[in-house]
């Protein structure tokens, strides 16, 4: 995996990820990537969480742990279609 932060050449904030087959293969396994922004030097991100699920229900089950009172969670699911 390769964790990068910082100002791109024009000025822009980002935090990029290249996960590789193995981190597919953790996040299957309900290993999730796991991100500070302090590690990259973006530290208005505290934290970013990457995981995978067969749908959005194994999803939702897998998140429980991090959602929170104040947690916005958008699903797509819920969304009209045009």
């Amino acid at each position: 995996m390769i964790k990068m932060g910082g100002k791109t050449k024009s000025g822009n904030k980002f935090v990029l990820l290249g996960i590789s087959d193995m981190n597919i293969e953790k996040m299957r396994e309900k290993k999730p990537i796991v991100l500070y922004g302090a590690e990259v030097d973006v530290p208005e991100l505290e934290l970013l969480v990457i995981c995978w699920g067969e749908n959005e229900d194994a999803l939702a089950k897998e998140l429980n742990d991090y959602i929170g009172p104040e947690t916005r969670v958008r699903d797509h699911r819920q969304e009209k279609k045009n």
